[in-house]
């Protein structure tokens, strides 16, 4: 149907609303104690670069995100309106992750997944790609310290996982703090092509 907008969840065990009813804006802060916030970054210092370019460590959702959208984290801002961190808080709660991608999800008009990593149970990277018809999702992870990152999986790059947090060149990753991400992944999202 030529100029229908339409909006569909796969696979997802929350709510959305459709594009006829918008959802609601998840405030980006950093989620009380009991929940898990990822983006609270360890790094010393993040240098400006095409997807960072504000040199935010409190970004990385929002930076892959954009990446799996082919824009850049203050472009993803500009199309959701959700801020990115900058209160040295922490990162962004899994409902502001949920609203966030929901947002950008119907306005760019393509299906998403949010969905629980099982670790030891989970497909192969490159099959999660052909099971969702992408070629790269997203990975919400836990370090020994409690924080949380998010860090991308491009089946169209050779090096596994890719940070683009720190680096205008992806920054190929397999294991952070001395433990593998895929034996501490939380939650794994991705956007499916256009409707």
């Amino acid at each position: 149907m030529v100029g229908a907008v339409t909006h569909q969840v796969i696979k997802a065990s929350f709510p959305v609303a459709s594009a006829s009813t918008p959802a609601q804006k998840a405030p980006a802060q950093k989620a009380p104690a009991q929940k898990q916030a990822f983006g609270a970054d360890n790094s010393a210092s993040i240098a400006a670069n095409l997807y960072n370019p504000f040199s935010l460590n409190e970004n990385c959702v929002h930076i892959a995100m954009g990446y799996l959208l082919d824009m850049t984290a203050h472009d993803l801002v500009a199309l959701t309106e959700h801020m990115q961190s900058a209160d040295g808080k922490g990162g962004l709660s899994v409902d502001a992750i949920k609203g966030m991608l929901s947002d950008a999800a119907a306005k760019k008009n393509y299906q998403y997944r949010f969905d629980n990593w099982h670790v030891g149970s989970m497909p192969p990277h490159d099959e999660i790609c052909e099971q969702n018809d992408t070629e790269k999702w997203a990975m919400l992870y836990t370090r020994k310290d409690g924080t949380g990152h998010c860090v991308v999986f491009d089946e169209t790059k050779p090096t596994g996982y890719l940070d683009f947090q720190a680096s205008g060149q992806p920054i190929p990753m397999q294991a952070d703090s001395g433990e593998y991400i895929d034996d501490n992944g939380k939650y794994f999202f991705l956007f499916k092509t256009k409707l």
